[in-house]
């Protein structure tokens, strides 16, 4: 289960880069996890970096100050990319989990949980930096014709109170929401994967 957190966390980074990559916007760093580093490897002008804890992750980009206001469509795609390559590869990993057996199933099971948890987490504004929220925002001042100053500001606000009640209710559903879904489609599978060997 561990190792299939430090996947999601990768498909999802490399799910945003992509569409920065494909925008024109330069990627120079993504991090998988969060503290110390365990190791780092350079592709191109971008470093990905893998930390202890698979507990998140970011995709550093390089934004030119020259670069137009309204960003356009620039404010918002890039926080879809993620949590749309986690729900790719949860779909992908269930469909063989589904033609597997034995450990292999139950490994395909992990992985493929590990991305609709992702994805599900970014789906819900449990803090101020939740892709979807931002996607939101991004979209909001697209229509305005706001600029990047004004997006920042806008997604840093919540963070300025001591306590925000949504982003903790937030947090609540998402849980909820997780159980029940580990639940229904996974614990099943995995138990009478395990009382029924394929040997």
């Amino acid at each position: 289960m561990l190792m299939g957190h430090y996947l999601a966390i990768f498909l999802h980074e490399i799910g945003h880069a992509c569409v920065y990559f494909s925008l024109g916007i330069p990627v120079t760093g993504v991090n998988v996890g969060s503290s110390r580093v365990l190791f780092s490897i350079k592709v191109r002008n971008a470093i990905f970096r893998f930390r202890l804890f698979p507990d998140g992750g970011n995709c550093t980009r390089f934004t030119k100050p020259e670069m137009p206001s309204p960003f356009g469509p620039r404010l918002f795609l890039p926080f879809i990319g993620g949590p749309v390559a986690n729900a790719v590869f949860f779909g992908i990993f269930y469909f063989f989990a589904g033609h597997a057996a034995g450990v292999c199933k139950i490994v395909l099971l992990g992985f493929s949980f590990a991305n609709l948890n992702s994805f599900v987490t970014n789906m819900i504004p449990i803090s101020a930096f939740t892709d979807m929220r931002q996607a939101a925002i991004g979209l909001y001042c697209f229509a305005k014709k706001l600029g990047y100053c004004e997006f920042e500001r806008m997604v840093y606000k919540p963070t300025y109170r001591k306590k925000n009640v949504s982003f903790l209710f937030a947090n609540i559903v998402r849980a909820i929401l997780i159980v029940f879904l580990f639940y229904r489609f996974f614990l099943g599978e995995i138990i009478t994967t395990i009382n029924n060997p394929p040997f």
